[in-house]
């Protein structure tokens, strides 16, 4: 969970990015993160686009009846990835 000191503070982009994927796909455990999240999109463009991309992706999956097994895993990999940029220093 994110930011437990005070959970009525807004998150910031990072914060946000790396709990976006859950947050879309509906399994981010915790309601009050979900509603922080939630309200920072609308106010974001970076993130914004983060989710717009991220549906893109999502939606054009579900369309297709098959895809390579190794589909999964390197957007798997793509999202571990970007989590770690979030992570080193500016």
């Amino acid at each position: 969970m994110i930011g437990r000191r005070d959970p009525t503070r807004p998150l910031n982009c990072r914060q946000v990015l790396r709990e976006l994927q859950s947050y879309l796909d509906g399994v981010l455990d915790d309601d009050a993160t979900a509603g922080r999240v939630a309200q920072h999109l609308p106010g974001c463009q970076r993130c914004d686009q983060e989710a717009e991309a991220y549906r893109a992706i999502k939606n054009s999956l579900a369309r297709r009846r098959s895809y390579p097994p190794t589909t999964v895993q390197r957007l798997r990999e793509f999202g571990q990835a970007m989590r770690g940029q979030l992570d080193e220093p500016s």
